[in-house]
């Protein structure tokens, strides 16, 4: 077995040690999320090999996460939805949802006024949305879009005092954005009776939530990116077995 002497304690750590130190950093994270500085010391083989620990520790909860999922789906009577086997399903999957969803749910966990000015007009769409007749709907959620840089413009001289309340939310940030992640995934599955007791269906993604969340603030966007990615695609490696088995 491989031994590494750390620097920082002058000890010696197992490789099963440094997966449990691994795990702990990330739990104690979830526990009281911190708004921390990216790493941008490590080297990037030791960024790809803290990254692999915690997707081994995704696939342990596997354990827990797919009898969870199988008996909600009984007492909700959920089906799953139909994928159409192609190409650009598949591809849609593995490389364009994660580079959309961590946009949507993880760039925000960093504070910018770009971020302010979209959810400022998130809020001008759905007024508009029902306040706006039919026949001028268009047109005004299209003007309304404009108004994002003329926010981001507004609050300029509130940066400072924005970044300091984002700072101090982060916790409630953090937790909204990781659950809200998983919820939406509930929308790869109808016919359920009961959206509460449907939850464990989403549990694995509301668990990947908190760890790409945890990969975006520790490494940035780029990482959890990659680790969304790579988690697609063994999630879905018989629907890529099935696509090439087409081509014999």
């Amino acid at each position: 077995m491989e031994l590494t002497l750390t620097s920082e304690k002058n000890a010696w750590i197992t490789p099963k040690n440094d997966f449990k130190i691994c795990v702990k950093e990330f739990l104690d994270f979830v526990k009281n999320p911190s708004y921390i500085s990216e790493n941008t010391t490590m080297a990037l083989n030791e960024k790809v090999s803290f990254i692999t620990k915690l997707l081994k520790f995704k696939v342990l909860l596997l354990i827990v996460i797919i009898p969870l999922s199988v008996y909600a789906k009984r007492m909700t009577g959920a089906k799953d939805d139909d994928w159409k086997d192609t190409w650009t399903m598949y591809l849609s999957i593995v490389i364009f949802a994660p580079i959309i969803e961590e946009i949507i749910f993880r760039y925000g966990l960093r504070y910018s006024k770009t971020i302010i000015a979209c959810l400022a007009w998130l809020l001008i769409y759905w007024i508009i949305k029902y306040t706006v007749s039919e026949s001028n709907l268009t047109m005004a959620i299209g003007f309304s879009f404009f108004s994002i840089p003329i926010i981001r413009f507004a609050l300029k001289p509130f940066d400072e005092q924005l970044e300091n309340l984002w700072k101090r939310s982060f916790p409630f940030i953090f937790h909204v954005f990781a659950i809200t992640f998983g919820l939406v995934h509930l929308s790869n599955y109808s016919h359920i009776s009961n959206y509460f007791l449907a939850i464990p269906l989403v549990s694995s993604q509301i668990v990947s939530g908190y760890v790409l969340g945890f990969i975006r603030m520790k490494f940035g966007l780029i990482y959890s990116m990659g680790l969304h990615s790579v988690w697609n695609f063994f999630a879905t490696i018989t629907f890529l077995f099935e696509l090439i088995a087409k081509f014999f």
